[in-house]
């Protein structure tokens, strides 16, 4: 056990580069990152630090020059190969009191490839700073160790995209607080025999706001072929608390939590 503690304490700084990664490569990193790990983490040259994308993997560095306003590394090693995401979308609506930077950054750790912030009728906070969470997203994504940043799509109001919900290769998670939907393992039985019959399906996990959904838009989600009302149990959640209550049963019953982080893939059972 004190083995596989050591091993994910001693993970390497890890960060996101977009452009083309190979062995032996040079490469000279922004500005933000130099400041990071020149100021923050108090790197110097010859630490080594470990970069990503979601098109060619992860591969360890040496840092050959840093100071405040420049760093330059050499890739040394590929360590690992890029894994995709599920296609999951979390479509939300921004809460008064809890920052959206925080269901960004937890929706990431949750595996969530697509993240829409919708304007609902009862929806109180309408504006958001989508730059921010572009941000917040990458280094969600640095830390919780997977390789593809989710697409975090501008705000949108309900009207005006909910046609788009109607495609058959959508199956739609409806937490509907009034009590209307099933528990969450019975509507997973239903979804996972849609997934089987079909590669090419995006799970949508539609969560409202503090003010609930009106009658028109339960109705409207209702309506659609693919939906499924599912309830959150007895008790009333914050909205926060529900989306990430969503999100990790959704990875429970139909995901990835099954599977075991990097550093013990090889251990049998």
């Amino acid at each position: 056990m004190e083995d596989i503690l050591n091993m994910r304490q001693h993970k390497l700084q890890r960060l996101y580069f977009p452009d083309q990664l190979d062995l032996d490569k040079n490469i000279n990193m922004s500005n933000s990152n130099a400041h990071y790990l020149y100021i923050v983490m108090r790197k110097r040259a010859g630490d080594n630090i470990t970069i990503f994308n979601s098109i060619d993997g992860e591969y360890k560095c040496e840092i050959t020059y840093i100071d405040k306003k420049q760093v330059s590394i050499k890739t040394l090693e590929k360590i690992s190969e890029p894994k995709k995401s599920l296609n999951i979308q979390l479509l939300y609506s921004p809460l008064k009191n809890v920052k959206s930077e925080y269901i960004v950054q937890k929706a990431t750790e949750l595996g969530v490839s697509k993240i829409s912030p919708c304007i609902f009728k009862n929806t109180v906070n309408t504006k958001i700073k989508s730059e921010r969470l572009e941000i917040i997203a990458v280094e969600a994504t640095e830390q919780c160790e997977r390789f593809d940043i989710p697409e975090v799509e501008a705000l949108n109001d309900f009207n005006d995209i909910r046609d788009t919900l109607k495609d058959d290769n959508k199956i739609i998670i409806f937490c509907d607080e009034t009590g209307q939907g099933a528990p969450f393992y019975d509507q997973a039985i239903e979804i996972k025999k849609k997934l089987t019959e079909s590669t090419n399906i995006e799970i949508i996990v539609i969560v409202g706001p503090e003010g609930g959904f009106t009658n028109d838009e339960i109705d409207y989600i209702y309506s659609l072929k693919n939906s499924y009302g599912v309830g959150l149990g007895f008790r009333i959640l914050r909205a926060d608390t529900a989306i990430i209550t969503a999100l990790s049963l959704t990875q429970s019953y139909l995901g990835d939590f099954f599977e075991l982080p990097d550093f013990r893939s090889d251990i049998s059972e």
